[in-house]
């Protein structure tokens, strides 16, 4: 395995270093990407991300009570005002 990753660290540091070679921090023009396509890239990055999921499946259902209706609809009560905190802060940081 180190040898498998010496290699993927050498191969870029050649690309760089050769003659007429270039740096893999150079900069470059990048093309603009459109609002729905970065809305995607955010919502996918988002989606897969099991972290979030994750915690609320630990956390949440310690305040689920069968006796007090659907659990399912606690559930979805209980995660909407971390899902629009999320939103908001994401919103704010752009």
């Amino acid at each position: 395995m180190k040898p498998a990753g010496a290699g993927y660290l050498l191969r870029p540091a050649w690309k760089a270093v050769r003659p007429g070679g270039r740096s893999a921090v150079a900069t470059q023009e990048l093309t603009q990407d459109g609002a729905r396509k970065l809305f995607l890239m955010g919502f996918l990055t988002c989606l897969l991300n099991p972290k979030v999921a994750i915690l609320c499946i630990t956390l949440l259902p310690q305040f689920v009570d069968p006796a007090h209706g659907h659990v399912g609809l606690q559930g979805l009560l209980l995660g909407w005002p971390g899902s629009r905190w999320g939103s908001r802060a994401t919103r704010s940081s752009s």
